[in-house]
């Protein structure tokens, strides 16, 4: 079996039908041994050859067909958006943030138009709008698989403030609820405040929202 065919095999074991596979995530050196640029002209040949769908650029997939259709199905746009910029191989850089995780916890009635995401996954931190359905923005720090909740629930609190709807004790039970597997070290949480404004840290002090981070320590917040 050439290296061309045991590559495709052991991407169809990582990755299946219909999912995102994004080259430049990939460290193709350590998973499979072959470096980046014949990485990518192996992918080439895969797509020339109707083994790999090509999303977009630097976006490929395995197609699976679809019985009822008789064809082949499209990769969703959807997972490229959450490989893309919010996780992929089991690495968080990035959330839902804005109505969409609003709405998720309940805050809001209000169905959102966009998908919001804050991502470190861009280089400028301007908005970026994708066909009127996602706004991708950039994090203000980076972003972790230990972080991200902490961060969406202080830029609902610096950000989205106004548009929760319900009262002050229902709304903090929630943010305390989706919180509540997640611990943060004292001194990293003053570090993180030190990446929003000031009316971030007035909001938790006079609105009472302080006590929903699990600190390990009774580190202050800066205000």
């Amino acid at each position: 079996m050439s290296m061309y065919e045991v590559l495709e095999e052991k991407l169809l074991d990582d990755f299946g039908y219909n999912e995102p596979i994004i080259v430049k995530e990939i460290d193709s050196e350590n998973n499979y041994r072959i470096d980046k640029k014949l990485f990518r002209k192996y992918l080439s040949r895969l797509y020339e050859n109707d083994k790999l769908q090509r999303y977009e650029n630097g976006v490929y997939y395995f197609p699976a067909f679809n019985k009822y259709y008789n064809d082949y199905s499209k990769l969703s746009e959807e997972k490229v958006i959450e490989k893309k910029f919010i996780s992929y191989c089991g690495e968080v850089f990035g959330y839902k943030t804005g109505y969409s995780f609003a709405s998720f916890l309940g805050l809001t009635l209000q169905v959102p138009q966009v998908t919001e995401i804050a991502t470190e996954n861009i280089s400028k931190s301007t908005v970026e709008d994708l066909g009127k359905k996602y706004i991708i923005k950039k994090a203000r720090v980076d972003v972790t698989k230990e972080n991200y909740k902490i961060l969406q629930v202080l830029d609902i609190l610096t950000d989205y403030y106004d548009l929760i709807e319900g009262d002050k004790s229902t709304t903090k039970k929630k943010l305390a609820d989706y919180l509540s597997t997640t611990e943060i070290d004292g001194e990293y949480f003053k570090l993180l405040m030190g990446k929003y404004p000031a009316k971030t840290s007035k909001i938790l002090l006079s609105k009472g929202y302080l006590d929903i981070f699990h600190q390990e320590d009774n580190a202050n917040v800066p205000v």
